[in-house]
């Protein structure tokens, strides 16, 4: 089976290992790729767009907020009106447990 058959055959051994501790494939792939775009779903409906991620431990892992859209905090306090007055500068800390699903280039590549 080849690399078109077989993605995960292409994924580095910390994309693996950050699968193994759970992480989806694309939340894995941010960890070590930060040059493109991604976006998640949190269970509590937020959609949160990033350019890049770092593992905190299995349980944590940060999210690089900084090269993404201007329009990112206007549309988290959109979600939820608890967020009016944040504007995660510095990124955000999620729980991967939370996470529903993510996407690498959610706007195309």
């Amino acid at each position: 089976m080849d690399e078109k058959e077989n993605p995960k055959s292409s994924l580095t051994e910390e994309e693996k290992e950050l699968e193994r501790l759970g992480y989806p494939g694309d939340l894995a792939k941010a960890c070590i790729d930060n040059c493109f775009f991604y976006a998640l779903e949190l269970k509590n409906g937020w959609i949160i767009e990033f350019s890049g991620a770092s593992p905190i431990n299995e349980e944590w892992v940060h999210l690089d907020l900084t090269k993404t859209s201007c329009g990112q905090c206007e549309r988290l306090k959109q979600t939820d009106k608890r967020l009016s007055r944040f504007c995660f500068e510095r990124g955000l800390d999620v729980r991967v447990s939370e996470i529903i699903w993510c996407a690498d280039a959610p706007h195309g590549s």
